[in-house]
């Protein structure tokens, strides 16, 4: 079974050329998928399966406090988002209405299959100033990804498929880098390198070598 993963079954076999009439290795696989998935949000200095949508919407706090958009982290799904601030006391006793008193940004994010990832008040009044660390605004909803992008799909399979060709290679790596817990060859880091340069948060766990 895939934990989180960042591609199917399915993907991964087709992309080392299984048949799909064949299951021997499909254990293996899915092994392979996985651990590739938590090397990518390791390299891009993410939680575990932050580039997928949570199946339910949690409550998160922020500091906030002026006109400026509070950053938030992403949203996939704004359907069911319910956004509060209170008065430092840790309850949250305002709603506020999308459109009537704040927006999401980008504004075509979800067209772009991206996540949201700011709210800007849209009514004039400013965010609650946050007092001696306490948070003021508590959003509602489902964070992560709205889809699962391309490059990260593809750079997990990359490195799914280095890991399971390690098996044949003389003592399991040659001529490797590290990629969180999976080595990598030195062509294939370059290139998982360049498809997730833009995901990276700048808190990755490893430095490449």
């Amino acid at each position: 079974m895939i934990t989180a993963g960042y591609a199917t079954l399915a993907e991964f076999r087709e992309y080392v050329s299984e048949d799909a009439s064949q299951n021997d290795h499909d254990s293996n696989y899915e092994q392979c998928v996985t651990s590739a998935s938590r090397a990518v949000d390791n390299y891009c200095g993410l939680p575990p399966g932050r580039f997928l949508l949570d199946s339910a919407a949690t409550a998160r706090t922020y500091l906030a406090g002026g006109s400026w958009p509070l950053q938030i982290d992403p949203i996939g799904d704004v359907a069911t988002a319910v956004v509060k601030t209170g008065t430092g006391d840790g309850s949250f006793g305002t709603t506020l209405t999308v459109t009537t008193n704040y927006i999401f940004e980008p504004l075509n994010a979800f067209a772009d299959g991206e996540p949201v990832t700011r709210i800007r008040r849209s009514d004039g009044q400013l965010w609650p100033t946050s007092l001696y660390g306490a948070p003021q605004v508590q959003i509602t909803a489902r964070w992560g990804w709205p889809v699962v992008p391309a490059p990260v799909r593809q750079a997990t399979l990359q490195a799914a498929a280095e890991l399971w060709k390690r098996k044949d290679a003389p003592f399991g790596v040659v001529q490797s880098v590290e990629f969180g817990p999976i080595r990598l060859s030195k062509d294939a880091m370059a290139s998982v390198s360049s498809l997730l340069a833009r995901y990276q948060t700048g808190v990755a766990a490893v430095a490449l070598a």
